[in-house]
């Protein structure tokens, strides 16, 4: 990206650019696909699509932190997650989440769907509440919510793959979804619902969403690869309510309502910015970010800050970063065109003294009871518009505060239900507990049972094979003794028969 040339209204002052040998020592070439930290001046990317994720500081330039993550699928992006000091990282087919540690990172979970083959397409985070969105091939679209414990719920609703996904800035519970068939799904966070499905007829898929910040107004900007238009459209009332061609060239890489500001900013691959008026939608100022070269991508995205005024240019390889800037009469008259104010009534107020004066100069044909008479009127009209003026704050204050009430009301709904669910889950597992440990007593009750029987079973072989042994015993000195009598009888009788011989030999 080269110098920005500028024109109009709004102006664009560039701040400073990191590329190549600022972001790796060897220089880095990759397309870069950075988040921004919602509460500080922080952004977020990997610079090789591998192992290496860097933090910069988009007020100063300079870079906040470097890690090294473990090789495993290549990190294709990361978001910071507010609420808490950790980092989801997008890889291949798996999303993980870490705990930043100063100078370490430490793995919290791994994320995926149920076969963990699906290739992971695009995320986003939710600036307030612990979750955040993840769209996988093959039309699946899941949030993940990390009270208590990691709860997934899959949102059915599309019959293509998600291709841009945004939470809405300041309504907590709406967000919405496209998909490359051109369907646009409004949902309610809390009742995990679709609000409304829009259907777009522009070429090619829908490739950035933005959503105005106003709670007044529910109006969603699209553009497309392929379709040099973006499209604004009432998401309540389903209705597309104004379409331009915002570029000569047909990928518009970026469109959103800026934070701060009643603009509406578009960015093009060629490098064409141009900046819109949010009310009347016609253009008020244009930029060129030349490419110095264009077999580089231009400029791939354009995000704005939540907190300053400042602008994030990505490209291949490099990042910029942009001020945006008004000038003071513009200022002045988009602030008398955004709200009226007591002050304003006031400047009314003057300017019925100034035509009372002028009355009370003209010549004396006007009696002083005219005079009188228009005074009063003026005044009641005066106190009538004041009263006017203080209803419809009144009433915008009410409106505000009921819808604030309500968010509020579908957020602490939504953690009771969460927390109910965690009560159920934790008695379900006590009772499990409980009835694993009385089969567990039964079963050493049991065992010390069956340990008594063996016992005594051992017992009674012992008694019985002392008394085998003692009959054995018995029983061969038995047998000794009748073998010791049948040898003395044998002999008996051999002395015998000597004795009979040598009597008959006389």
């Amino acid at each position: 990206m080269g110098d920005v040339h500028e024109e109009g209204e709004v102006q664009l002052v560039p701040k400073f650019e990191r590329k190549g040998r600022d972001i790796l020592p060897g220089g880095c070439d990759e397309c870069l696909w950075i988040n921004l930290h919602p509460c500080e001046p922080w952004l977020i990317f990997s610079p090789h699509y591998k192992s290496l994720l860097q933090v910069w500081n988009y007020e100063d330039g300079k870079q906040v932190a470097s890690w090294v993550v473990p090789d495993v699928y290549g990190v294709c992006e990361a978001g910071f997650i507010p609420q808490t000091e950790w980092i989801v990282v997008r890889r291949d087919k798996i999303y993980e989440v870490y705990e930043w540690q100063g100078s370490n990172l430490r793995l919290l979970t791994q994320l995926q769907t149920e076969t963990g083959d699906s290739y992971t397409l695009i995320m986003a985070v939710h600036r307030s509440l612990p979750c955040f969105l993840a769209g996988f091939q093959y039309k699946e679209l899941f949030l993940w919510h990390w009270s208590g414990k990691w709860e997934k719920t899959k949102f059915e609703g599309h019959n293509a793959n998600v291709s841009a996904l945004v939470f809405h800035p300041t309504e907590a519970q709406i967000f919405a979804s496209a998909s490359f068939d051109n369907i646009i799904n409004i949902w309610d966070l809390g009742k995990r619902s679709i609000i409304k499905t829009l259907r777009d007829d522009g070429e090619g898929g829908i490739c950035r969403m933005g959503l105005c910040r106003g709670g007044e107004k529910s109006h969603l900007i699209t553009s497309h690869v392929g379709d040099p238009n973006v499209r604004v459209w009432d998401y309540r009332q389903g209705t597309c309510i104004a379409q331009w061609k915002a570029h000569n060239y047909d990928y518009n890489t970026a469109s959103f309502y800026h934070p701060h500001l009643p603009y509406i900013f578009t960015a093009a691959a060629d490098g064409k910015i141009r900046v819109w008026s949010e009310s009347s939608y016609q253009q008020v100022s244009s930029f060129s970010c030349e490419c110095v070269e264009w077999d580089k991508y231009g400029i791939l995205n354009m995000i704005p800050s939540g907190i300053s005024n400042k602008l994030i240019l990505t490209g291949q390889g490099e990042f910029r970063v942009v001020e945006v800037q008004v000038r003071e009469e513009d200022k002045k008259e988009e602030g008398q065109k955004q709200k009226e104010s007591p002050s304003s009534c006031a400047k009314d107020l003057q300017a019925a003294s100034s035509s009372i004066m002028v009355v009370v100069d003209e010549p004396a044909v006007v009696s002083r009871k005219t005079i009188e008479e228009l005074e009063h009127k003026v005044s009641v009209n005066i106190k009538l518009q004041f009263e006017e003026k203080i209803k419809e704050v009144v009433a915008m204050v009410e409106q505000n505060c009921k819808k604030a009430l309500e968010g509020v009301t579908v957020e602490h709904q939504a953690i009771e239900r969460i927390q109910g669910e965690r009560v159920q889950q934790l008695e379900k597992e006590m009772q499990t507990i409980r009835e694993t440990s009385e089969k567990s007593k039964l079963r050493i009750q049991e065992v010390e049972r069956q340990a008594q029987i063996v016992q005594q079973l051992e017992k009674e072989v012992q008694i019985i094979t002392r008394r085998f042994e003692n009959s054995i015993i018995q029983e061969v000195e038995r047998a000794l003794a009748e073998e010791k009598k049948h040898a003395d009888l044998a002999e008996r009788i051999r002395e015998l028969e000597n004795k009979l011989a040598e009597e008959h030999s006389k």
